[in-house]
Formats: structure tokens, C-alpha cells, sequence
């Protein structure tokens, strides 16, 4: 697999979108209500993707500091990344790995690793991850990502998502 990580560019949210939603619908199978995971929609993913990569600067952050990058194999995209400035209050000096999805049939490739390679600095950062998500957790155990104890509910789903962190 020769992947190449870059900035999302104008016309990837007709694939970004569709791809976004099979990696939940996959991953997040057994975890998350299957009706929350089949009522997400293709298109409004894709819309969601064309305003995001339309507010990316030269340097790939959006207007909040976010960073997004694409995992790229050959014509198809295989993943994504985005990490920003933390969101939660208690994590000042941290940075937010916000969302790490690699298409099922890149699992294991290393693709998810070179989007964390790309994405995030050797300074702190943390993630949330679903409580019951034990294949994710056991990756980002292998990042350096511990638990921390804390928890909250995935707002759509009431699902417990658990807080990692790496010093």
C-alpha cells in the first residue's frame, strides 16, 4: 500500500462523506444503536466535509486550529485525521486528537499510523473513544494513550466514551 498523506483538497467530500459514514457504520456496529448508525446520511456528511475543507487555510487548520489530513491510496481515499487545540476545559496545553478513521480494508496496513505520524507533535495530547471500543483503545495503547478515568456521554447515542491521554 503506497499511501500519501495530505491536506484534504476541493472535490474529496463526494468521497470523504460516504467513507466517513462506512467506517461508523462498521467500527461502530454492536457499539452505537444501529438505527443512530443507518439514519446517517451521505449527503449530509458530504456537505459537512465541502464546508470543512472550504474553511482550511494554507496550513491545513481551520478557523478553530483544527488540522485535517487524508490517508490517500493510489484514486481512493483510506482515511483521515483531525487534531486541534483541546475542546475540554481541563486539558489546557493538550491537543485533541479529534477523529483517526481508516477504511476497514486498510485496517492493519499502517495507514493509521502514519496519520498520527502526520498529525500530532510529541507534546500531550488525548482522545476520547468509546468505553466498549476495546480494538481502538488497544491502538492508541500502542500510541502511548492511557486511561485517565474520566468519562461522558456521546451526545446523539448516550453511549460512555472513556478519555485517553499521552504525556
Amino acid at each position: 500500500m503506497s499511501v500519501i498523506i495530505r491536506p484534504p483538497l476541493p472535490g474529496d467530500e463526494t468521497a470523504l462523506g460516504p467513507l466517513h459514514n462506512h467506517i461508523w457504520r462498521i467500527a461502530y456496529a454492536g457499539l452505537m444503536p444501529s438505527d443512530y448508525l443507518q439514519a446517517r446520511s451521505d449527503v449530509e456528511a458530504t456537505q459537512r466535509w465541502k464546508r470543512l475543507i472550504r474553511m482550511l487555510d494554507r496550513n491545513r487548520r481551520d478557523s478553530n486550529g483544527r488540522t485535517v489530513l487524508v490517508a490517500e491510496d493510489g484514486n481512493r481515499l483510506v482515511g483521515f485525521i483531525t487534531v486541534g487545540p483541546a475542546r475540554d476545559q481541563e486539558m489546557d496545553g493538550f491537543v485533541e486528537l479529534m477523529s483517526l478513521y481508516v477504511h476497514p480494508d486498510a485496517r492493519g496496513t499502517g495507514v493509521a499510523q502514519k496519520l498520527t505520524d502526520h498529525g500530532l507533535s510529541d507534546g500531550p495530547s488525548y482522545l476520547w473513544v468509546l468505553d466498549r471500543n476495546r480494538r481502538a483503545q488497544a491502538f492508541y495503547c500502542k500510541l502511548g494513550y492511557d486511561l485517565d478515568g474520566a468519562t461522558k456521554p456521546h451526545e446523539p447515542t448516550r453511549t460512555t466514551e472513556v478519555r485517553m491521554i499521552r504525556y
